[in-house]
Protein backbone atom coordinates (compact mmCIF):
# COMPACT_ATOMS: atom_id res chain seq x y z
CA UNK A 1 0.00 0.00 0.00
CA UNK A 2 1.30 3.19 -1.41
CA UNK A 3 -0.06 6.12 0.48
CA UNK A 4 0.09 9.95 -0.68
CA UNK A 5 1.72 12.57 0.90
CA UNK A 6 0.19 14.16 3.61
CA UNK A 7 1.00 16.92 6.29
CA UNK A 8 1.58 15.78 9.30
CA UNK A 9 -0.41 16.91 12.22
CA UNK A 10 2.19 16.34 15.53
CA UNK A 11 0.97 16.43 19.04
CA UNK A 12 3.28 17.34 21.56
CA UNK A 13 3.67 14.84 24.15
CA UNK A 14 6.13 14.95 26.73
CA UNK A 15 7.75 11.39 28.46
CA UNK A 16 7.96 10.14 31.59
CA UNK A 17 11.58 10.75 33.06
CA UNK A 18 13.59 7.44 31.94
CA UNK A 19 15.07 5.68 35.11
CA UNK A 20 18.93 5.76 34.94
CA UNK A 21 20.74 3.65 32.37
CA UNK A 22 22.08 0.46 34.46
CA UNK A 23 23.93 -1.28 31.42
CA UNK A 24 23.15 -5.07 32.24
CA UNK A 25 21.62 -6.56 35.01
CA UNK A 26 21.88 -9.68 36.92
CA UNK A 27 19.43 -10.97 34.92
CA UNK A 28 20.63 -10.09 31.60
CA UNK A 29 24.74 -10.16 32.08
CA UNK A 30 24.92 -13.39 30.29
CA UNK A 31 22.56 -12.97 27.61
CA UNK A 32 24.78 -13.04 24.15
CA UNK A 33 24.46 -13.99 20.92
CA UNK A 34 25.67 -17.26 20.22
CA UNK A 35 24.81 -17.82 16.81
CA UNK A 36 22.52 -16.17 13.98
CA UNK A 37 19.99 -18.19 11.65
CA UNK A 38 19.53 -16.89 8.63
CA UNK A 39 16.20 -16.31 7.28
CA UNK A 40 16.07 -16.38 3.96
CA UNK A 41 15.14 -12.87 3.08
CA UNK A 42 14.71 -9.16 4.33
CA UNK A 43 12.73 -8.35 7.29
CA UNK A 44 12.02 -10.80 9.54
CA UNK A 45 9.59 -9.07 11.70
CA UNK A 46 7.82 -11.28 14.42
CA UNK A 47 9.28 -14.55 15.25
CA UNK A 48 8.05 -17.46 17.68
CA UNK A 49 7.98 -20.90 18.11
CA UNK A 50 5.59 -23.47 17.22
CA UNK A 51 4.87 -26.60 18.27
CA UNK A 52 7.50 -28.56 17.25
CA UNK A 53 9.95 -26.33 18.33
CA UNK A 54 10.64 -24.58 15.14
CA UNK A 55 10.74 -20.83 14.73
CA UNK A 56 8.03 -18.99 12.09
CA UNK A 57 8.73 -16.08 11.07
CA UNK A 58 7.43 -13.45 7.92
CA UNK A 59 9.71 -11.81 5.43
CA UNK A 60 9.12 -8.63 3.20
CA UNK A 61 8.28 -10.48 0.01
CA UNK A 62 5.21 -12.10 1.71
CA UNK A 63 7.10 -15.25 2.96
CA UNK A 64 6.62 -17.41 6.00
CA UNK A 65 8.69 -19.06 6.90
CA UNK A 66 9.48 -21.90 9.46
CA UNK A 67 13.46 -22.52 10.67
CA UNK A 68 14.54 -25.46 12.79
CA UNK A 69 16.80 -23.73 15.11
CA UNK A 70 19.07 -27.04 15.78
CA UNK A 71 19.90 -27.04 11.58
CA UNK A 72 19.60 -23.87 10.55
CA UNK A 73 17.41 -25.41 7.42
CA UNK A 74 14.59 -23.38 6.71
CA UNK A 75 11.13 -24.70 4.70
CA UNK A 76 8.87 -21.61 3.10
CA UNK A 77 5.63 -22.81 4.17
CA UNK A 78 3.72 -20.44 1.57
CA UNK A 79 3.46 -16.68 0.97
CA UNK A 80 0.47 -14.08 1.99
CA UNK A 81 1.11 -11.58 -1.57
CA UNK A 82 1.26 -8.97 1.32
CA UNK A 83 3.42 -8.61 3.93
CA UNK A 84 2.99 -10.68 6.98
CA UNK A 85 3.94 -9.04 10.74
CA UNK A 86 2.85 -10.80 13.70
CA UNK A 87 2.64 -14.54 13.76
CA UNK A 88 0.84 -17.16 15.79
CA UNK A 89 0.55 -20.91 15.62
CA UNK A 90 -2.84 -22.65 15.30
CA UNK A 91 -4.03 -26.35 14.96
CA UNK A 92 -2.96 -28.42 12.44
CA UNK A 93 0.05 -26.93 11.61
CA UNK A 94 -1.75 -23.75 10.50
CA UNK A 95 -0.84 -20.09 11.16
CA UNK A 96 -2.85 -17.30 11.79
CA UNK A 97 -1.02 -14.42 10.32
CA UNK A 98 -1.50 -10.31 10.81
CA UNK A 99 -0.51 -8.85 7.22
CA UNK A 100 -0.30 -5.64 6.86
CA UNK A 101 -1.88 -5.63 3.22
CA UNK A 102 -4.47 -7.92 3.28
CA UNK A 103 -5.75 -8.43 7.09
CA UNK A 104 -5.58 -11.27 9.14
CA UNK A 105 -5.14 -14.62 7.28
CA UNK A 106 -4.81 -18.39 8.39
CA UNK A 107 -2.25 -20.50 6.43
CA UNK A 108 -2.57 -24.12 6.32
CA UNK A 109 0.42 -26.60 6.04
CA UNK A 110 0.38 -26.29 2.78
CA UNK A 111 0.47 -23.06 2.08
CA UNK A 112 -3.35 -22.57 1.81
CA UNK A 113 -3.77 -18.60 2.83
CA UNK A 114 -7.61 -18.02 3.95
CA UNK A 115 -8.87 -14.33 4.50
CA UNK A 116 -10.48 -14.11 8.22
CA UNK A 117 -11.20 -10.56 8.43
CA UNK A 118 -10.58 -7.91 5.83
CA UNK A 119 -12.60 -5.04 7.22
CA UNK A 120 -13.45 -3.56 10.92
CA UNK A 121 -16.32 -1.38 11.08
CA UNK A 122 -16.55 -1.35 7.30
CA UNK A 123 -13.23 -0.02 6.59
CA UNK A 124 -10.53 -2.23 5.09
CA UNK A 125 -8.34 -3.85 7.79
CA UNK A 126 -4.35 -2.80 7.52
CA UNK A 127 -1.90 -2.73 9.77
CA UNK A 128 -2.78 -5.56 11.57
CA UNK A 129 0.29 -6.08 14.02
CA UNK A 130 -0.23 -9.07 15.99
CA UNK A 131 -2.22 -12.18 17.15
CA UNK A 132 -3.04 -14.51 19.82
CA UNK A 133 -5.75 -17.59 20.30
CA UNK A 134 -7.26 -19.29 22.89
CA UNK A 135 -8.16 -22.81 22.89
CA UNK A 136 -11.72 -22.32 22.17
CA UNK A 137 -10.57 -20.74 18.40
CA UNK A 138 -11.40 -16.94 19.89
CA UNK A 139 -8.84 -14.89 18.09
CA UNK A 140 -7.84 -11.47 19.17
CA UNK A 141 -5.16 -8.77 17.14
CA UNK A 142 -3.83 -5.55 17.21
CA UNK A 143 -4.18 -2.65 14.63
CA UNK A 144 -1.34 -0.10 15.04
CA UNK A 145 -2.73 2.69 12.94
CA UNK A 146 -5.19 3.20 10.73
CA UNK A 147 -3.77 6.49 9.83
CA UNK A 148 -0.32 5.03 8.41
CA UNK A 149 1.41 2.51 6.48
CA UNK A 150 4.62 0.45 7.32
CA UNK A 151 6.46 2.34 5.39
CA UNK A 152 5.48 5.18 6.98
CA UNK A 153 4.75 4.10 10.71
CA UNK A 154 6.95 7.18 12.02
CA UNK A 155 4.20 9.73 10.99
CA UNK A 156 1.90 7.96 13.75
CA UNK A 157 4.53 8.24 16.36
CA UNK A 158 4.75 11.96 15.65
CA UNK A 159 1.47 12.51 15.61
CA UNK A 160 0.01 9.88 18.10
CA UNK A 161 -2.95 9.56 16.14
CA UNK A 162 -4.69 7.43 18.59
CA UNK A 163 -6.22 4.95 15.89
CA UNK A 164 -5.01 1.76 16.70
CA UNK A 165 -7.24 -1.34 17.83
CA UNK A 166 -8.07 -4.81 19.56
CA UNK A 167 -9.99 -6.41 17.87
CA UNK A 168 -11.44 -9.75 18.74
CA UNK A 169 -12.85 -12.23 16.20
CA UNK A 170 -14.95 -14.96 17.92
CA UNK A 171 -15.43 -18.63 16.62
CA UNK A 172 -18.44 -18.13 14.61
CA UNK A 173 -16.38 -15.06 12.93
CA UNK A 174 -18.22 -12.25 13.99
CA UNK A 175 -15.67 -9.68 14.93
CA UNK A 176 -16.14 -7.13 17.78
CA UNK A 177 -13.71 -4.01 18.64
CA UNK A 178 -12.78 -4.21 22.24
CA UNK A 179 -10.37 -1.39 22.59
CA UNK A 180 -10.49 1.83 20.05
CA UNK A 181 -8.31 4.96 20.58
CA UNK A 182 -4.92 3.49 21.29
CA UNK A 183 -1.60 4.68 20.72
CA UNK A 184 0.05 2.25 18.33
CA UNK A 185 -1.24 -1.22 19.75
CA UNK A 186 1.65 -3.62 18.74
CA UNK A 187 2.67 -7.08 20.60
CA UNK A 188 0.30 -8.95 21.98
CA UNK A 189 0.40 -12.33 24.41
CA UNK A 190 -2.13 -13.97 26.13
CA UNK A 191 -1.05 -15.45 29.42
CA UNK A 192 -0.35 -19.08 30.46
CA UNK A 193 -3.82 -19.38 32.01
CA UNK A 194 -5.71 -17.64 29.26
CA UNK A 195 -7.35 -14.91 31.68
CA UNK A 196 -6.07 -11.91 29.92
CA UNK A 197 -4.28 -10.72 27.41
CA UNK A 198 -1.73 -7.95 27.96
CA UNK A 199 -0.68 -5.95 24.34
CA UNK A 200 1.82 -2.91 24.13
CA UNK A 201 1.00 1.03 23.25
CA UNK A 202 4.59 1.14 21.55
CA UNK A 203 4.82 5.25 21.14
CA UNK A 204 2.88 5.90 24.83
CA UNK A 205 5.74 2.96 27.03
CA UNK A 206 2.88 0.97 27.90
CA UNK A 207 1.57 -2.71 28.76
CA UNK A 208 -1.88 -2.58 29.14
CA UNK A 209 -4.18 -5.94 30.11
CA UNK A 210 -7.42 -6.57 29.72
CA UNK A 211 -9.28 -9.85 31.25
CA UNK A 212 -10.79 -12.67 29.70
CA UNK A 213 -13.99 -13.22 29.65
CA UNK A 214 -15.03 -9.87 30.22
Amino acid sequence: MTLNRRLLTPKCWTPPQAPPNQGRTAVTRSFTIIRRLPSGGAGPEDVIFDGDGKLLTGLADGSVVRIDPATGRRTIIGNTGGRPLGLQPSRGGEVLICDHDKGLLRMTADGTVEVLVDTVAGAPLTFASNVVEALDGTIWFTVSTRRWDLEHYLGDVVEHSCTGLLVQRDPTGTVTILRDGLKFANGLVLDFLYAFRLWKCQDRRKICAIYWPP
